[in-house]
């Protein structure tokens, strides 16, 4: 699986660990050497709409509020390209959530 990230320079190249359409993708969000930080995303049709439950398994010692802010930013922008609005990164939503999510782990 290829990942890249243009505005940021990012590229993330790595395996598919499991596939089962239409509801299931899982790898590793790493590349190369980097440790594995399992991905999955699973669709679940409850109902009359679909829910999307993804699961990031991160080492303790990253950051993970960061982690989370940032994905939280991609699903948003997710959202914006299902409604036919493509956006850049959203670095205001992302530095708010972070700030949300680093302050939820100190609990």
């Amino acid at each position: 699986m290829h990942i890249d990230f243009p505005q940021s320079g990012a590229i993330i190249d790595s395996r598919i660990v499991e596939f089962d359409p239409p509801g299931l993708l899982a790898y590793s969000w790493s590349s190369g050497d980097e440790r594995e930080r399992p991905l999955r995303w699973q669709l679940e049709s409850p109902g009359t709409g679909t829910r999307l439950a993804l699961t990031l398994r991160l080492p303790l010692d990253e950051d993970i509020a960061k982690a989370a802010a940032g994905w939280d930013a991609h699903l948003e922008m997710l959202l914006a390209a299902l409604e036919g609005v493509p956006i850049h990164f959203p670095v205001d939503h992302f530095l708010e959530a972070r700030r949300f999510y680093g302050e939820q782990l100190q609990r």
